[in-house]
């Protein structure tokens, strides 16, 4: 039997037994979600940077193809955001903390039930594409490096972590995660410096790829391509993923060393699958894109080192993989479902939900990753739907910026709107734009248009009214159930009284 995949299926069914095991305390939908925000530094600070390096193949595939330019944006704007998210948005999570499990949770406070709602189906599509990239990437890995196809090493690598995310939730996310940590920072390096020895070293690779590849020239002959990318990534600080790793933490210390100190780590990480592109291309330039990496561990390293090299890149995708599901799933079901439901669900049956949510949505992201095979592209199409309608008025709230629940709901269908134009009609092709810049543009232009054409026309002071009479109402008829000994719960309870 082959010794790489006998590594490999080791490590799988470890990962699985282990997640499993860890999260069978799990009983309540807040445990599920957030773990009762009692993460330890340690395991937050792991869990975060697992999950922020997940997309090494998709940067290896990008640099590959375009060069340095991409890899190199996302990697400066994504630890721009890790800062950013350190620096300013933790200090501000204080009144969430112990409140709020999911972003519908925080939107709730800003817009009532229909901004949560909005929000959950943003972010259930952002984070779903999030999974099918990470879907696409386990199956090209099984299918270049262990002779398995497409279909069977998506099949089997998703079985394992849709299984330990369903029933464990996030505690078998953060055990795997801090296990998988290992991967990240052990194999991915590893890879790297394999590639370039293989390819001659880097003067060899620097002598032998195109010089456009090396350019940055790009950004400056087309910056309506790039420099909307990085602005977007950098913005992007209040993703579902930053926002569940915000709502797990202990208090806003602990939360803003994690984020700054995990930014210093992944830069240096995110150098490595510029390294694998490079190597490839330099050795092998007419090799498909997508295989980059498993042509790359084929012939860098030796049997036996390429089984423990796959499974730590396995690990480096379930890693992020694992924690989109969950978010996800929690996302489904306690900011779209339970809001639309007419009667109150108990505790269990939300958890109950959960579960079934997260096997429904891992075998959705499956039919997604067998239906799009470009890595990136899925992510930049998905990502659209939170960054054009969500991301700018979150961002926004959580500073302190005062809106109405019109506003946001104009904004946010203005922006999904921009955004079914611009696939339909193929501007991206036309503009050399990404659809998910001017989505945020339109959105953000929107959003504060209408907020301040509200403060001059008094809607803020009529929203208020109408709020506190719908306050006195239900204060008044739950006290006088209380005085009649009845319980007292209905479902309109939580909006005008949060």
């Amino acid at each position: 039997m082959d010794i790489n995949l006998v590594i490999v299926v080791t490590s799988l069914l470890a990962m699985l037994a282990l997640g499993i095991w860890s999260g069978r305390g799990t009983k309540t939908i807040r445990e599920f979600a957030v773990d009762n925000g009692n993460v330890s530094a340690a395991a937050l600070f792991a869990t975060i940077v697992a999950t922020y390096v997940g997309g090494v193949q998709g940067l290896a595939e990008k640099t590959f193809t375009v060069g340095i330019i991409f890899p190199l944006l996302c990697g400066v704007g994504g630890c721009i955001q890790l800062l950013t998210v350190g620096i300013l948005i933790a200090p501000r999570m204080e009144r969430f903390l112990g409140s709020a499990i999911s972003p519908g949770g925080m939107s709730y406070i800003f817009w009532g039930r229909a901004g949560e709602i909005i929000t959950g189906v943003a972010g259930v599509l952002c984070s779903l594409g999030s999974v099918a990239v990470q879907v696409c990437a386990i199956g090209f890995l099984f299918q270049g490096c262990l002779g398995i196809s497409y279909f069977g090493g998506v099949t089997l690598g998703c079985g394992v972590f849709i299984l330990y995310s369903a029933f464990g939730g996030i505690r078998a996310v953060l055990v795997t995660d801090s296990i998988q940590f290992l991967g990240v920072v052990v194999a991915v390096p590893v890879l790297a410096y394999l590639a370039v020895m293989n390819a001659g070293g880097l003067d060899t690779i620097l002598n032998t790829v195109p010089e456009k590849h090396l350019s940055l020239v790009s950004l400056w002959e087309q910056p309506l391509k790039y420099v909307p990318v990085l602005i977007t990534w950098i913005l992007w600080m209040l993703n579902p993923a930053w926002i569940q790793r915000l709502l797990m933490g202990r208090g806003v210390s602990q939360l803003r060393v994690a984020f700054c100190f995990s930014a210093v780590v992944c830069f240096s990480i995110i150098l490595c699958p510029i390294c694998i592109g490079f190597s490839a291309l330099a050795t092998s330039p007419n090799i498909d894109p997508n295989i980059a990496v498993m042509y790359v561990i084929q012939t860098a390293a030796p049997a036996g080192l390429q089984g423990l090299i796959i499974a730590g890149l396995l690990a480096v995708i379930m890693s992020t993989v694992d924690s989109d599901l969950n978010i996800t799933s929690v996302m489904m079901i306690c900011d779209v479902v339970v809001p639309c439901k007419k009667r109150v669900l108990t505790d269990g049956q939300i958890l109950r939900y959960a579960r079934y949510g997260s096997f429904g949505l891992g075998l959705a992201s499956i039919v997604v990753a067998l239906y799009f095979r470009n890595i990136i592209d899925v992510i930049l199409y998905f990502d659209s739907f939170w960054i054009g309608t969500v991301v700018i008025p979150l961002i926004a709230s959580v500073f302190g910026y005062k809106s109405t629940q019109q506003a946001f709901i104009w904004a946010a269908g203005i922006g999904v709107l921009t955004i079914l134009l611009w696939t339909v009609f193929r501007l991206e092709a036309r503009f050399n734009i990404y659809g998910l810049f001017p989505s945020m543009v339109i959105n953000a232009t929107v959003f504060f248009g209408l907020n301040e054409y509200g403060r001059r026309c008094g809607v803020f002071e009529r929203e208020e009214k109408a709020r506190q009479a719908k306050r006195e109402k239900i204060l008044a008829e739950r006290e006088q159930m209380h005085r009649l000994g009845h319980h007292y719960l209905p479902e309109e309870d939580l909006e005008p009284l949060h």
